[in-house]
C-alpha cells in the first residue's frame, strides 16, 4: 500500500477559515437562462459550453468557442458583450454595477478584462467577471460570479476604527509593534445564501507577528469570516523588518552597479547533491545578499555581508543558509519565471532560520501581509532538515509569491482553490527541477509526489476532503498534491513541451477569478491554449484531467456505470451491476463482499479490485476493457469496520415524489429517522423504533412537500452501547 494520506502541514501558505456553516440549495438555471443560452449558441456557435452556478443559477463560465467579432478597445468590445447577453448573465441591461478593474495582455495578444460587481457604490465580495478577448476582437471564455438578487442596507452601524478594534480584541493582540491596519465596507455573500454589509479588515502587526483577514458584519458586529493569512515569524535580534527596509532604502540600491559575486550552495539538496560553488548574479554591490530578485535576512542574528561579493560559507555557518536561499530565489525566478510572463514585482524578502509560534521552525511559509518568505532551519527536531537548504522548497515558497502578485483571492482552503494554491507551486518547482518530488529532504515522511500521488482521481479527493482531513490542515495539501498531478501528467504527455505547458499553467492563473475549482483552472489552460497555440492541446488538457474524473473526455469510447451502493460494513457485501454503453452488450453482474470480488465476468471485460489496508477500507473497483486493457468503469466503495453502521445515500436523487435510504445495523438498535429542510424545520419522520440488525429500507414520500433541498439525520444506539449518526442531503424537484 502507498503511504497513508496524512500529511503534517508543511510548505504551506494557508488561510486558516472560520465561517457560518449552513445548508446551500442548489439553485438550477431558469427558464429565462435557458433560453438565452439556447439563443447565445445559435448566434455564437455549437461548440460553446456552459457551467452553471450552484448558488445563483447564473454562468459560471462558458467557454470553447469563439464569439462574433467586438469591435473597439478590450472594456469596450467586452461591454457590448455583456449588454448583448445580459439576460444570459443574469446582469442590469445598463451594467450600471459593473466596475472595471483591470485589462492585462500576453504576449500572444489575448486581454482579460475584469470587472468588479458593485452594489449601490460598495462592491461585492468574490463578484468577479473575467472575459477572454482574442486579439481578433473574438470573446473564447467569460467567468466568474455574479449576483442578481442582492437585498441588503449599505448603511453602517459602525465605522472602520471600530471594526478593526474588534478584530484586534478578537485577536487579543497585547500591545502590538509595527501595526498596519485597514477597513474597506463590502457586500459578503454568506453561506445561508443572504447578503450582509461588512467591513472587510485586514490586520497586520509586526510583533507579536499577525497578519488577519477579517469579514465583520458592519450592523451587527458578528464577526462572519476570518482568515489566517500567515504562519507567525519571530522578530529577529538586532533590526527589525522594518528598520532593515528603511536601511535598504537608505543605501540607494538602485544606484548601484550590479555585480556578480560567488558563494556556496547545494545545486539541489543535501540528499542527492554535495555543496558547490555558485556564481551570484544580479548583486547590488552593497555587500550583502541583496540583488536585483532577492534580499536575503537572517533571522538569527546578523545579515551575511561581504565587500568582496564572497559568501562561500561552511553549512556550520549561520550564513551558509541565507546564501543558499540568495542562489535559489535568483535562479528561479531569472531561470523559469521570467521566461513565463511578468509579475508586478522584481525583488522578494527571503528569511533564513525563521521560526513561529504555529510551527516553531518546522516549517516554510510565505506571508500575504509582506510578501515575504520564511524557512524554518528544523534545529528542534530530528525528523525534519533544514527547509532553505532544499531547491523544491525554496521554489514552492516562491511560487505562492507568484501566485498571489496574479491572483490574490486565491486562498488555501479545504476547497478545491486550496489544491490549485498548494499544487501549482508543486508543480513549477517540478518542472524547473525537472524531479516529481518535494520535501524528500526536508519532511521525508510528508513528501508529495507529483508522478505518484496518495490521491487519483476526483471521487477519492472528494472523500478524503469531506470525510478524512481536519479543514486547513491537510487537505489543501492532498488535494495539492492530486491537482500538481494533472500538471505533471500534461507536461509528460507527447505533443507538448514542458515550456508550453508551464506558460499554460501560468497564463491560467490570470485566467481564473477568487475561489475557482478545477474546471476553472482547465478551461484557463485552454482558452490560453487558443490564443498562443491556436488550440493545439485543447484535447489533450481536456483528456488529462477527464482521467482524473475531472470533466468529460473529448473521445467517447465504450464506458460502464457500476450501480450499487458507496459504502458498506465489513462482512455485510453488496450486490453491484455494470451497465455498459455505446451498444456494446452487457455482461454479468458483479458481486462484491468485503474486498473481494467473486461471480462471473465475460470474456470480455474483467471486474478488479483495488483495496487498502486499514479502515475505511477505500476500495477501488475497476472495469477493463480485455480487448485493449482500457479501463471503462470504475467506482470507490468504503467498507467500515465491522463494529459500526451505515447509511447509504438516497436513491434515487433527486426524486419525485419518494426516495428510498437503506442502512444496516450490526445489532438490534434503537432507530430514528428524521428530515429536515433548509430552515431546520421537520417535516417528517421515517423511522422511530427498534430495529434487528441486519439492513433496512426506509421510504420518504414528499408527496406534499415543494421542492427544494431537505436533509436526512439518522440516530441509532445499539443494545452494546453503540452510537451512529449521518446526515444527508436529498433534492426533490417536481
Amino acid at each position: 500500500m502507498k503511504r497513508t494520506t496524512v500529511f503534517f502541514t508543511l510548505f504551506i501558505f494557508t488561510f486558516l477559515t472560520f465561517r457560518q456553516v449552513n445548508a446551500q440549495e442548489t439553485r438550477q438555471p431558469d427558464p429565462e437562462r435557458i433560453a438565452a443560452w439556447q439563443s447565445f449558441k445559435a448566434e455564437q456557435g455549437a461548440d460553446w459550453t456552459i457551467r452553471w452556478d450552484a448558488r445563483t443559477g447564473l454562468p459560471r463560465t462558458i467557454a470553447h468557442g469563439k464569439t462574433n467579432v467586438y469591435e473597439g478597445p478590450p472594456e469596450t468590445a467586452v461591454r457590448a458583450f455583456f449588454a448583448e447577453q445580459s439576460a444570459l448573465f443574469g446582469m442590469k441591461s445598463d451594467l450600471a454595477d459593473l466596475e472595471h478593474i483591470k485589462t492585462t495582455e500576453n504576449k500572444y495578444g489575448l486581454r482579460r478584462v475584469s470587472f468588479q460587481q458593485i452594489y449601490e457604490g460598495v462592491p461585492v465580495e468574490g463578484a468577479e467577471y473575467k472575459v477572454h478577448l482574442f486579439k481578433d476582437g473574438r470573446i473564447g471564455m467569460a467567468n466568474g460570479f455574479y449576483y442578481s438578487d442582492i437585498e441588503v442596507s449599505v448603511s453602517p452601524s459602525f465605522n472602520s476604527s471600530q471594526a478593526m478594534d474588534a478584530a484586534k480584541s478578537d485577536l487579543e493582540l497585547d500591545s502590538p509593534s509595527g501595526e498596519s491596519h485597514s477597513a474597506e465596507l463590502v457586500v459578503f455573500p454568506t453561506r445561508d445564501e443572504s447578503f450582509a454589509l461588512a467591513w472587510k479588515t485586514l490586520v497586520f502587526a509586526e510583533e507579536p507577528f499577525t497578519d488577519w483577514l477579517y469579514f465583520i458584519d458592519a450592523r451587527s458586529g458578528e464577526v462572519l469570516e476570518k482568515q489566517n493569512r500567515i504562519m507567525d515569524a519571530i522578530k529577529s535580534p538586532g533590526l527589525t523588518d522594518l528598520e532593515r527596509v528603511k536601511e535598504k532604502d537608505s543605501r540607494d540600491a538602485d544606484a548601484m552597479p550590479f555585480v556578480t559575486g560567488t558563494g556556496k550552495a547545494y545545486p539541489t539538496h543535501p540528499g542527492i547533491s554535495s555543496v558547490s560553488t555558485k556564481n551570484f548574479y544580479r548583486l547590488n554591490g552593497n555587500g550583502s545578499l541583496q540583488g536585483t530578485y532577492a534580499y536575503v535576512l537572517n533571522d538569527d542574528g546578523a545579515e551575511a555581508y561581504s565587500a568582496g561579493h564572497d559568501f562561500q560559507y561552511s553549512t556550520g555557518s549561520t550564513h551558509f543558509d541565507e546564501a543558499n536561499l540568495y542562489y535559489h530565489v535568483d535562479n528561479f525566478r531569472h531561470n523559469f519565471i521570467a521566461g513565463l510572463g511578468s509579475l508586478g514585482f522584481t525583488q522578494i524578502t527571503a528569511h533564513a532560520h525563521a521560526y513561529n509560534p504555529y510551527y516553531g521552525d518546522l516549517n516554510a511559509w510565505f506571508s500575504a501581509g509582506n510578501q515575504h518568505i520564511y524557512f524554518g532551519d528544523a534545529a528542534s527536531s530530528g525528523s525534519y532538515n533544514n527547509f532553505a537548504r532544499e531547491d523544491k522548497i525554496v521554489y514552492h515558497e516562491y511560487g505562492h509569491a507568484v501566485i498571489y502578485d496574479i491572483q490574490s483571492g486565491i486562498s488555501s482552503s479545504s476547497t478545491e482553490e486550496g489544491a490549485i494554491s498548494e499544487g501549482t507551486p508543486d508543480y513549477f518547482a517540478g518542472s524547473f527541477t525537472g524531479r516529481s518530488v518535494i520535501g524528500d529532504y526536508a519532511a521525508p515522511s510528508s513528501q508529495r509526489d507529483m508522478s505518484d500521488p496518495d490521491i487519483g482521481t476526483l471521487l477519492q479527493y472528494e472523500y478524503v476532503r469531506d470525510n478524512v482531513a481536519p479543514i486547513g490542515s491537510v487537505t489543501p495539501h492532498t488535494g495539492g498534491e492530486f491537482f500538481s498531478s494533472i500538471l505533471w501528467d500534461i507536461r509528460n504527455s507527447a505533443g507538448i513541451s514542458a515550456g508550453q505547458t508551464d506558460y499554460l499553467v501560468f497564463e491560467a492563473l490570470d485566467g481564473i477569478t477568487g475561489n475557482p475549482n478545477f474546471l476553472d483552472f482547465r478551461d484557463a489552460m485552454m482558452a490560453a491554449d487558443n490564443a498562443a497555440y491556436s488550440g493545439a492541446h485543447n484535447d489533450l488538457i481536456q483528456n488529462t484531467f477527464a482521467n482524473k474524473g475531472i470533466g468529460n473526455s473529448t473521445a467517447q469510447p465504450p464506458s460502464v456505470s457500476i450501480s450499487g451502493h458507496d459504502r458498506l460494513i465489513a462482512g455485510h457485501g453488496g450486490q453491484y451491476t455494470a451497465n455498459v454503453s455505446n451498444g456494446v452488450p452487457p455482461f454479468d453482474y458483479a458481486w462484491l463482499k468485503d474486498s473481494n470480488p467473486v461471480g462471473s465476468n465475460s470474456s470480455t471485460y474483467n471486474v478488479s479490485t483495488s483495496p487498502s489496508d486499514t479502515y475505511p477500507i477505500v476500495l477501488s473497483v475497476t472495469v477493463t476493457d480485455d480487448n485493449d486493457d482500457t479501463d471503462v468503469g470504475n467506482k470507490t466503495i468504503y467498507i467500515d469496520p465491522p463494529f459500526l453502521f451505515s447509511m447509504s445515500n438516497n436513491y434515487p436523487n433527486p426524486f419525485n415524489p419518494t426516495t428510498q435510504i437503506e442502512y444496516t445495523l450490526t445489532e438490534d438498535s434503537e432507530v430514528s429517522i428524521k428530515v429536515y429542510n433548509v430552515m431546520g424545520q421537520e417535516v417528517a419522520t421515517m423511522v422511530n423504533n427498534t430495529m434487528s440488525a441486519g439492513t433496512h429500507q426506509a421510504t420518504f414520500d414528499a408527496g406534499n412537500l415543494s421542492s427544494g433541498i431537505y436533509f436526512a439525520k439518522i440516530n441509532a444506539v445499539s443494545s452494546s452501547g453503540e452510537t451512529f449518526s449521518r446526515e444527508l442531503k436529498m433534492q426533490l424537484v417536481k
